[in-house]
C-alpha cells in the first residue's frame, strides 16, 4: 500500500506540471531570457524572447528585453524600433524602462534633443528618479552646448533652450533641494568621518 502511494505522488505532481506548462510558458521564456542575456548569451536570449512571443501574452515585457538585446550587440536602429512596440503598455515599469534606455541610445548617437525629450518622459514617469534627473541634465547641457556652437553669431536672447525647457530644470533643482535639505534635517552625521 504504501509503495503504491510513493509512485503515485510523483506521477500526480508531473501531471500536473505537464497540465500547468502551457500558463507557465511566457513567464518560463522570459525567466530563461533573462538568465541567457546575463551570461552573454544573446542568441539564446533572443530564442527564448521570440519562443514566448508566440503566446500573445506578456508582450511588452518581451519586446522590451528583445530591444535591450539588439542595445547590448550595437544595434541602435533595432534597439530602438522594438523598443517603440513595447511603448504600447500600461505598465508603467516598462514604459518608464523604454523611455530610460531611449534616452540613453539616443544620448549615445549625438542625439541630445531626443535624448532630453526621452529622459523628460521617464521622469513624468518616475518623479523621483535620480538617474533620471543627472541624465536630463546632461542631456540639456549637451543640447546647449551643440546650439551654441552651431549659432555663434546669434543674439543673446536666442541662446540656451525656450522657457519651458529651463522652468522643467528649475523645478527639478527646487524639488532636489528640498529632498536634500528634509534629509539632511533627519539624518545624523558621525562625529568622526572615517
Amino acid at each position: 500500500m504504501a509503495k503504491n502511494t510513493l509512485v503515485r505522488i510523483p506521477l500526480f505532481i508531473l501531471f500536473l506540471f505537464l497540465i500547468s506548462c502551457s500558463a507557465v510558458k511566457p513567464e518560463f521564456s522570459n525567466l530563461m531570457g533573462n538568465n541567457s542575456y546575463r551570461n552573454g548569451k544573446y542568441q539564446k536570449a533572443t530564442v527564448f524572447y521570440l519562443n514566448g512571443l508566440k503566446s500573445g501574452v506578456y508582450k511588452d515585457f518581451l519586446y522590451y528585453n528583445i530591444g535591450n538585446v539588439f542595445y547590448s550587440l550595437g544595434e541602435g536602429d533595432e534597439a530602438l524600433s522594438v523598443w517603440e512596440k513595447a511603448e504600447h503598455t500600461d505598465d508603467p515599469e516598462i514604459l518608464y524602462r523604454v523611455c530610460f534606455n531611449k534616452g540613453v541610445l539616443y544620448y549615445q548617437l549625438g542625439q541630445y534633443e531626443a535624448a532630453y525629450q526621452s529622459f523628460k518622459t521617464a521622469l513624468d514617469i518616475k518623479p523621483g528618479d535620480k538617474d533620471s534627473k543627472i541624465n536630463l541634465e546632461l542631456a540639456y547641457k549637451k543640447n546647449t552646448k551643440v546650439e551654441n556652437t552651431s549659432m555663434n553669431q546669434t543674439s543673446d536672447s536666442d541662446k540656451g533652450l525656450n522657457d519651458n525647457s529651463v522652468r522643467i530644470l528649475q523645478y527639478v533643482k527646487r524639488q532636489e533641494e528640498l529632498f536634500w535639505s528634509v534629509n539632511e534635517e533627519q539624518e545624523e552625521w558621525p562625529q568622526n568621518d572615517w
